[in-house]
């Protein structure tokens, strides 16, 4: 379980990313700044926090989000997501997975995203998604002990993949494959 005092320095570090980031055009703090809110807020860190400091946690987000170079930024990190989802046979299903995990809460508990984005762009998470669906008997099955606890059960993306009985050997040849394969030097 987390402490009132570390659970308070971790908002206090979601905040600072969030503001540091459209300042520096920081994609990178950015991406750890929504890795670091989906855990915190869905996970029991802040149990011991008042109701007013969450609420309070949860607005200056969503402000946040949606102010100076962030909407650039999230919008850059819903096509990292599509990206990934497309080289999800691979190596890129599980950080898709976080990164759509990451988008979906702070849909839902911080800011809709249809008050930033346009239904164009919101399109690139249904492609996400698309992918998943058209790829369900090809893409590595990720061990359910390393599903983040604070995943939602409406996460399905998780566990898309319908082959549970991948062997080792060919799950291990997709994630860690090399892509040079076939190049003549």
């Amino acid at each position: 379980m987390t402490s009132l005092i570390e659970a308070r320095k971790l908002m206090r570090t979601v905040i600072e990313i969030l503001k540091i980031s459209p300042e520096r055009s920081d994609y990178d703090a950015f991406g750890q700044g929504l890795g670091l809110a989906s855990p915190l807020y869905m996970g029991n860190a802040l149990q011991n926090v008042p109701a007013e400091e969450k609420k309070s946690f949860r607005t200056q987000v969503a402000e946040l989000i949606g102010s100076d170079r962030n909407p650039g930024l999230l919008l850059s990190y819903m096509s990292d997501c599509e990206h990934y989802a497309r080289m999800s046979k691979l190596d890129g299903f599980k950080k898709s997975c976080q990164m759509r995990s990451n988008i979906q809460i702070i849909n839902d508990e911080f800011t809709p995203l249809d008050t930033i984005f346009s239904p164009a762009n919101l399109e690139i998470l249904d492609d996400a998604e698309e992918v998943y669906r058209e790829n369900t008997d090809d893409i590595p099955p990720i061990p359910e002990e390393e599903i983040p606890s604070w995943t939602p059960e409406s996460h399905w993306w998780w566990r898309i993949p319908k082959r549970k009985n991948m062997g080792t050997e060919e799950i291990n040849d997709r994630l860690h494959y090399d892509r040079y394969d076939g190049l003549d030097s």
